[in-house]
């Protein structure tokens, strides 16, 4: 890696000193600025950054010094402070097209796509022929949808620039994001041709052999780019991912091992060696490699799941590692009470007691959401579910417990679920029999993501009173197999998850599926970045997924006109609600109709109208009216139609996504 704007033409950089600077502080910052130099090229970016910190301390006008820590900033991604130095270099009016260049660059990663194009466009109205100049206008056609999107535009430089390393990566990358497979290994063969030197060449061809499925050529490039550059990050990730891809985790954690070896401070890093430790059934290394990542890094969403979903599966529920998870719900559920987010803070109380149902503190807070909500019988129930299992409070807490139980029993004795004489928290409800299949898109380099973020959404799934979890998979290679896999599984409706991580951004596109038909019931991607964007896109996710299953409930007594129905307040019924009855959940044919009485959490009684001869029996099926729409043939989706379930997100909206764009607009 080279500082291109150093010492061009032969000339010492230009430094403008102060008057006042003493003659042996400015000599002291120029040596600090040629040592700088010495440890950029050889990619020790933070020690180059310090030096020419230094550089600066000695004479703050050099302004080679300047460019140099704007430069190394850069790579580090720090683009405020990196903007903020090559302001001041141009201040300094210091020389040469390369301060645009890297401005353009900067105004690119920051969003600023209009402000980078003049600076281009400056570059060239000096220099008309500036290859990163026209590549970064090309690119820039293709993000703003100024050109076509076959990549003519920089194809079209090809024959000024046949063998450049900058053009031919970005036509590397571009067709990469595209899936031109043919176009790809043309340009690769040409990169490794000119550039087979450049570790980013190599690093490239790894991931490319990675993404085909080819192991061994993909180990063979990702040895190679190390051997050039073993600081490099992503080579020991891919050689990491490859031996994964060959089944072989004990060579994956030595490049792991590698990898915190270079830097420990790399959270995504500790998150691969637990989940490679877990695998291996060693578990207690598996929780302190996702307790470090979440030191590192608190808001790491991904650790913190992995962590979760293998307590569930493995800890018993006396360990202590359950209840210190539990009680981190248990402070997330009540900030978002306070906020009167109650429906966020009912589902991490639920969250915490799926980790330690004992958790007194849990529940009696989930007990008085509920009375909040207005359910108290699901109050109620919670405060009993405490006297008789949860842990023994004090005795003034004891008796306020008791008080409280008994107070509200005395409040609820004409409830419907008293007066009907039924326990409505034991009875069976009509449940929708879901299954998820999972998977995760290439570009995705956190080991078991896609399994993780699955498992995570299926604890949230199962909270809902009308699915019934059958289990989590792993993707089938098509939708006739996954509809098959379902049938065999009992699940009536399949959802396929595919996980995209990049970066700072998870995205999760779900396909709801009807087993019996293929029909898609629902499809929708969620996008999120920034701080809880896994939980934020699955809170989202969940929601829509749940709005496409309608409430349905049966009829459990009947007493002359009156009804029992398995419905009630949590489904949204109130007194007076209109209800639908059906003879069985399959038949379209509406039998007669109810109006609500009185209601219970998950109970209602309703006074029922029939059409027709009166041939009601308990067992019929509830909707609330105007739920139940009639199904029309063409609008069935034929078992096996449609994409591969590995295929991640859809492309339509175009391939140059933001990281896509940030990698192309840091290629060196």
């Amino acid at each position: 890696m080279v500082l291109l704007w150093y010492g061009l033409g032969g000339e010492r950089p230009r430094e403008v000193a102060a008057a006042t600077t003493p003659p042996e502080q400015v000599q002291l910052g120029r040596e600090a600025l040629e040592r700088g130099v010495v440890y950029y090229d050889r990619g020790e970016i933070l020690t180059a950054a310090d030096l020419f910190r230094k550089a600066l301390e000695g004479n703050p006008r050099f302004g080679a010094a300047r460019m140099g820590l704007a430069e190394a900033l850069f790579w580090l991604e720090e683009y405020r402070q990196a903007a903020d130095h090559l302001q001041e270099a141009r201040r300094l009016r210091y020389p040469g097209v390369e301060l645009d260049l890297l401005d353009a660059k900067i105004l690119v990663l920051t969003g600023r796509l209009d402000q980078a194009r003049d600076r281009y466009q400056a570059v060239l109205a000096r220099r008309p022929y500036e290859e990163e100049a026209l590549v970064g206008i090309a690119l820039l056609d293709l993000a703003q949808g100024k050109a076509s999107q076959d990549l003519s535009g920089l194809r079209a430089l090809e024959g000024r620039f046949p063998r450049s390393r900058l053009l031919l990566t970005a036509l590397l990358e571009a067709s990469l994001a595209r899936g031109e497979v043919a176009s790809v290994r043309g340009y690769l063969s040409r990169a490794l041709q000119y550039h087979g030197e450049d570790p980013s060449v190599q690093l490239l061809a790894a991931r490319f052999a990675l993404d085909q499925g080819q192991y061994e050529e993909a180990l063979f490039h990702g040895r190679s780019a190390v051997t050039l550059a073993p600081e490099l990050d992503e080579g020991w990730l891919v050689l990491a991912r490859a031996a994964l891809g060959k089944n072989d985790p004990e060579r994956a954690r030595e490049y792991y091992e590698e990898l915190l070896s270079l830097d420990p401070e790399q959270p995504r890093i500790w998150y691969a060696r637990g989940v490679l430790a877990a695998r291996q059934g060693d578990r207690e290394v598996a929780f302190r490699s996702w307790e470090r990542a979440q030191r590192l890094r608190p808001d790491d969403e991904l650790s913190r799941i992995a962590l979760e979903n293998t307590l569930l599966a493995e800890e018993p529920l006396e360990s202590p590692r359950r209840r210190a998870a539990a009680g981190l719900y248990l402070e997330s559920g009540s900030e978002l009470q306070d906020r009167f987010l109650h429906r966020q803070a009912e589902r991490h109380f639920r969250r915490g007691l799926q980790l330690d149902p004992f958790h007194r503190e849990l529940r009696l807070s989930l007990a008085e959401l509920y009375r909040k909500q207005g359910f108290r019988s699901r109050y109620l129930q919670e405060l009993e579910i405490v006297a008789a299992h949860g842990e023994a409070g004090d005795q003034e807490e004891q008796q306020l417990l008791e008080d409280r139980i008994e107070i509200f029993q005395r409040i609820l004795r004409d409830s419907v679920s008293r007066r009907w004489q039924v326990d409505q928290f034991t009875l069976s409800r009509p449940r929708v029999p879901l299954v998820i299949h999972y998977a995760q898109t290439p570009g995705t380099v956190e080991p078991e993501a896609g399994r993780h973020i699955a498992e995570y959404a299926g604890a949230f799934l199962a909270m809902n009173e009308n699915i019934s979890l059958g289990g989590v998979f792993p993707a089938e290679r098509s939708l006739a197999e996954a509809l098959v896999s379902a049938r065999e599984e009992g699940a009536e409706l399949v959802l396929i998850l595919t996980t995209a991580i990049t970066g700072e951004r998870v995205s999760l596109e779900a396909l709801l599926l009807e087993q019996a038909t293929g029909r898609a019931l629902f499809s929708g991607r969620f996008t999120r970045d920034g701080v809880g964007r896994i939980d934020r896109a699955l809170r989202d996710l969940v929601t829509a997924l749940a709005g496409r299953i309608a409430p349905a409930g049966g009829v459990l007594q009947r007493r002359g006109e009156l009804i029992l129905v398995s419905l009630g307040a949590v489904d949204g019924l109130e007194v007076d609600s209109a209800l639908e009855i059906f003879r069985d959940s399959s038949s379209d044919e509406v039998s007669g109709t109810a109006r609500v009485l009185a209601v219970d959490d998950l109970l209602a009684e309703a006074r029922y109208t029939p059409r027709g001869p009166d041939r009601l029996v308990p067992g019929a099926s509830v909707l609330l009216a105007g739920e139940k729409e009639p199904q029309e043939p063409e609008s069935r989706r034929p078992p096996g139609e449609g994409a591969i379930i590995g295929e991640g997100p859809s492309r339509s909206e175009g391939f140059l996504s933001p990281d896509l764009l940030r990698r192309l607009f840091r290629l060196r």
